[in-house]
């Protein structure tokens, strides 16, 4: 994910928080395609200079403000593999549902069909947190006798990702039935 410039004097944080206020809006009103960092820069009433300055183009200012990567926090699990797969996978969904994120997800994906390294990046900074409590929630399942051993946990993580990513980009509405039967599929494939 890219890290904004910090050489040179402070930047101004309400132009940073305007940046992405603008961003978020645009790619919702307008979508990927028609975002452009002149435009951005336009409504946000600074210069392209002042965007350029933080951010080499328009994917990595997409990423940053579609994208506000923070850390991880892990959920408070139940105990119960089901449940806690459901928590997961609303978790996920309720972020991926986000208006700018959905927004952003189809173009930021076919940049990335030439630009791999970027799609790497970013699943190293989104993706990895949530493969290992996946990893975690499994392995205690098993612990449990609620899950079977052996189970691919990276294919696992992709058939789950892959299903929530298409009910967040086709579907609108309630976040947690949705996530409820994604995440039952998962549970009931590794018994």
């Amino acid at each position: 994910m890219h890290a904004m410039t910090t050489v040179g004097r402070p930047r101004d944080p309400r132009v940073d928080e305007a940046l992405r206020r603008v961003v978020q809006e645009l790619l919702v009103a307008e979508g990927y395609s028609a975002l452009t960092v002149q435009g951005v820069a336009r409504a946000a009433a600074v210069s392209p200079a002042t965007v350029y300055r933080r951010f080499p183009g328009k994917r990595e200012l997409v990423e940053w403000a579609a994208f506000q990567v923070q850390e991880w926090v892990e959920p408070v699990w139940t105990g119960d593999y089901g449940r806690d797969l459901a928590l997961l996978t609303e978790v996920l969904l309720a972020w991926l549902a986000q208006p700018a994120v959905r927004a952003a997800v189809p173009g930021l994906l076919a940049e990335y069909i030439h630009q791999e390294s970027r799609y790497l990046d970013l699943l190293r900074t989104t993706v990895t947190p949530v493969r290992r409590a996946l990893a975690a929630l499994h392995a205690e399942a098993v612990d449990r006798g609620e899950a079977a051993n052996g189970v691919d946990l990276d294919a696992l993580l992709d058939v789950l990702l892959g299903a929530v990513l298409l009910e967040a980009m086709t579907r609108v509405g309630d976040t947690r039935a949705a996530a409820a039967r994604i995440a039952d599929v998962v549970r009931r494939a590794t018994a």
